[in-house]
């Protein structure tokens, strides 16, 4: 009990400390770090660990506690626009802990400028916008249920091809707690607390959030499950909760899921998708219609070995 004192102790210091400097309601910049999801609701993946996949780090590093075999885990999202985002994550476990490294890439693709110099009218193709996200996390097994986890990233982005590029830097912290597959989860974590270079003259804040995530899953009969979770997000510099809800249910070794999430302004409020699992191939893929221009198709791949 001590050692779990001094675990959550320090979990609520750091959080709150980085929430204190990022007081003040504002606008967050740096979507890269809230981009990678899973084809699954995030209150599976990143809660119910058991069930989830390792996209379950960019919100809880802990879940890599309780993994069990090496993964490599590949996203991808196709739209009718030209941008493109693409992400990989291998992850293996080590004992009673979990290490992961992964890399995120988003490319909004080209577009033409124009503007006035000299009294004429100039005119030049640049790529609008283009993102980069590394990651090193590492989760470790507490106790029996209990684990915690670290997360440090790093990313890049250049608007229009403007130089030099801006940088940030930035750590999560969390913890989760299982009951196994057949019984509650409850995921804790602070998030991408840190800071950032300015990019010309401005400042671009960091998504700075706590969140908390329930769920609870159970097996039906020999080789069916359901998993039912929800989760919230708090967004510090905004000032705003985006709290979600997501169901899962597999028959054998096919999963179908929906997810709604409630308060999202960017993003679409709902998805449904369906996967595919075996003991060493996943593949998940996710629908979410369109919010304002194109509706997004989520891929997901896993490689278990």
């Amino acid at each position: 009990m001590k050692r779990l004192s001094l675990v959550l102790a320090l979990f609520f210091v750091v959080f709150c400390c980085v929430e204190s400097f990022a007081a003040g309601k504002g606008s967050t910049a740096w979507p890269i770090f809230r981009r990678p999801q899973s084809s699954k609701p995030d209150a599976i993946t990143a809660v119910a660990s058991i069930r989830g996949d390792l996209s379950g780090v960019f919100y809880n590093p802990s879940t890599l506690g309780t993994i069990t075999k090496r993964e490599m885990f590949f996203m991808t999202e196709l739209g009718m626009a030209e941008d493109t985002f693409q992400g990989m994550i291998f992850g293996f476990p080590m004992g009673e802990s979990g290490l992961a490294v992964g890399y995120i890439m988003y490319d909004a693709g080209m577009t033409t400028l124009y503007w006035i110099d000299g009294g004429a009218e100039v005119e030049d193709e640049v790529n609008l916008q283009k993102d980069s996200l590394a990651l090193l996390s590492y989760g470790f097994s507490l106790s029996k249920h209990l684990s915690m986890g670290l997360s440090l990233k790093y990313a890049t982005s250049n608007i229009a091809e403007q130089t030099p590029n801006s940088y940030a830097t930035c750590a999560d912290i969390g913890l989760i707690y299982t009951q196994g597959i057949n019984g509650i989860s409850i995921s804790l974590a602070g998030q991408n607390m840190g800071s950032s270079e300015k990019f010309l003259d401005t400042t671009e804040e960091l998504p700075t959030s706590g969140w908390l995530g329930i769920a609870y899953t159970h097996t039906v009969g020999d080789n069916n499950f359901i998993g039912i979770g929800v989760d919230a997000g708090y967004l510090v510099r905004e000032e705003r909760t985006l709290p979600g809800i997501g169901i899962e249910y597999d028959i054998g070794n096919f999963g179908f899921n929906v997810g709604y999430y409630a308060m999202r302004t960017d993003e679409s409020s709902y998805q449904i998708g369906f996967g595919f699992s075996s003991s060493a191939f996943e593949l998940g893929y996710a629908y979410l219609p369109a919010q304002f221009l194109n509706s997004v198709h989520r891929i997901n791949m896993s490689f278990l070995f």
